[in-house]
């Protein structure tokens, strides 16, 4: 499974806090302050808002978002009544329409209300870039960013934080736990055909294949079928068209066809029909590492569930993995799928840490719906 255009996090400093806390109770917001969004002239003031940090980890951050390519003008923040960013959030567009939101740490209670309006505002901004939203100057560069789907990840312990998301408007969709397990080594012991092709045991009316990129609509239909029923992040269902998951799927890291196994019925009354995918791809932490290996998608669908088909398809497709230069193998999954977790736990992954999900989508809002 993985969370829409699922990010990794960008670097946080743990530098010193120049910038300061908004003020006020944690219900009511100074009269003054408005949000704007931040031309590009002031993005270092943002950003130094946005991390609470001093201006050489805001340095380090700009440089940073400049060599990963990450955009910084869905940047948003709020002012005090002397014109100072005092908070600030950034909407990072990935592939497949969907953004991921990093905002100021809400440190004490009075943080909540402000950061809750300015994310609410954020939020609208996306949706509806020409507008004004209660009045307020919501001024800045107004282009739009195209996105439909805004995702956040936050530790669980951030209970301030998630206090001012839920407040925004923003679902709850999951928490999520991430694992991780040392990529297979060695020779597999059984048959092989061909270098590094591994045989898995199939039932008879099912093989596994390389996804062929020519086959695109073909996955898009198969990825929708296995939302049917699915108990990993149910709610994500419907929230975005079927090419922009695949987009997000193949813009998670490095996209290599041959990491991407398809299953297929061969006989039976599905017979040419897919019957599940394990989507891997590939990612490195700079220079000289080797990096991970994640996987992006998981599934089955409808017709194909209750069988052991999950577990042979997991061990097939980390058989493949035996040859790479990764050291590890990552996945996220959704806490509540429990059949997953112990199907992922017999596989050798462990918990390598866990993030609270949460959505919002602009088609629902009102803007981008067909």
């Amino acid at each position: 499974m993985s969370v829409p255009g699922q990010s990794h996090e960008p670097p946080k400093e743990p530098g010193t806090a120049s910038t300061p806390s908004s003020s006020g109770s944690p219900d009511r917001l100074p009269p003054s302050a408005f949000v704007l969004r931040v031309p590009e002239g002031r993005r270092l003031e943002a950003v130094q808002a946005l991390l609470r940090s001093d201006r050489g980890a805001a340095d380090r951050f700009l440089n940073f978002a400049r060599e990963h390519r990450i955009r910084l003008d869905g940047m948003w923040a709020r002012l005090d009544d002397a014109g100072r960013m005092v908070m600030a959030a950034l909407a990072s567009p990935g592939a497949g329409r969907t953004a991921t939101l990093f905002a100021t740490a809400a440190r004490a209670a009075n943080d909540i209300a402000p950061l809750s309006d300015l994310l609410r505002r954020v939020l609208h901004g996306l949706a509806f870039p020409h507008d004004q939203i209660d009045g307020s100057a919501t001024t800045g560069e107004a282009t739009p960013l195209d996105i439909d789907l805004v995702q956040t990840l936050i530790d669980p312990s951030e209970f301030r934080q998630a206090e001012a998301i839920s407040r925004s408007g923003m679902a709850r969709l999951a928490e999520l736990s991430y694992l991780e397990r040392a990529t297979p080594r060695g020779p597999i012991l059984k048959a092989v055909a061909g270098p590094g092709k591994p045989i898995a045991e199939w039932p008879s009316d099912i093989r596994a294949e390389r996804w062929d990129p020519a086959n695109r609509r073909e996955l898009i239909q198969t990825l929708e079928r296995s939302y049917v029923g699915t108990l990993d992040c149910p709610a994500l269902a419907g929230l975005r068209r079927g090419e922009d998951v695949l987009e997000g799927h193949m813009h998670s890291g490095t996209f290599e066809p041959s990491l991407w196994t398809v299953l297929r019925f061969i006989s039976g009354p599905h017979e040419g029909h897919t019957a599940g995918v394990c989507l891997f791809n590939s990612s490195t932490s700079g220079a000289g590492q080797t990096g991970s290996l994640e996987l992006v998608y998981f599934g089955l669908v409808p017709e194909a569930r209750g069988r052991g088909l999950g577990r042979t398809l997991l061990r097939h497709a980390l058989d493949g993995l035996r040859e790479r230069r990764e050291a590890t193998v990552l996945l996220a999954v959704d806490d509540r799928n429990e059949p997953a977790h112990r199907l992922y736990r017999e596989a050798g992954f462990r918990t390598r840490f866990r993030r609270i999900a949460y959505i919002h989508s602009l088609r629902s809002a009102g803007r981008g719906a067909g």
